[in-house]
């Protein structure tokens, strides 16, 4: 078993490994690993879970009959972002600004937004969507946060942000202590 920890650029490495090691099944959380699995290997079989349409990403001809060695779950996360936003938002009613964290390098990442800017539309909110595809952006990330006094976050389910859970609660306890020391009432 391989891990890439959200690390994009380890994904062809790692495929190397699995393929000359005579894997029987590749399981990968990416779509754009399962890019790089499906030009590397024509005899492994392939799994991809992917965030979005994985038939729009390529990685198969058709959710019915995927041809090939690949096969997708497809989770279609953009159905589902604006529903978690929305509960987000039932539990900090007073907020008018919304935060979207994605990774600009996963390929779900910007018609996930775009469901997500939807849902802040909808719901008459302000919306940002903040970069982070390094460790480093991920701090400039929660410092604009906190600058422009955002208190509703919603991460985007990416490899890379999900592997830094050990990160998150000094970032997250920074963004609370930023929204505990605002003026009471409504955001400006």
């Amino acid at each position: 078993m391989r891990y890439a920890a959200g690390k994009q650029d380890r994904d062809a490495t790692l495929l190397a490994e699995t393929i000359d090691g005579r894997a029987f099944v590749q399981v990968l959380g990416s779509p754009g690993a399962g890019l790089a699995a499906k030009r590397t290997t024509a005899t492994i079989s392939v799994v991809v879970v992917s965030g979005e349409d994985p038939v729009a990403q390529g990685l198969v001809a058709s959710v019915n009959r995927p041809g090939g060695n690949n096969t997708a779950i497809g989770r279609f996360t953009g159905e589902l972002v604006g529903k978690q936003l929305g509960l987000l938002l039932d539990l900090v009613p007073e907020a008018t600004q919304t935060a979207f964290l994605v990774n600009p390098n996963n390929p779900n990442a910007a018609p996930t937004a775009a469901a997500a800017m939807a849902a802040a539309q909808r719901a008459g909110r302000e919306f940002v969507v903040v970069n982070a595809a390094t460790e480093g952006a991920i701090d400039v990330a929660f410092a604009t946060l906190a600058e422009r006094k955002i208190r509703v976050l919603l991460t985007d389910p990416d490899p890379f942000l999900n592997s830094w859970p050990h990160h998150a609660p000094e970032r997250f306890g920074r963004l609370s202590a930023c929204a505990r020391t605002r003026r009471a009432g409504p955001d400006p």
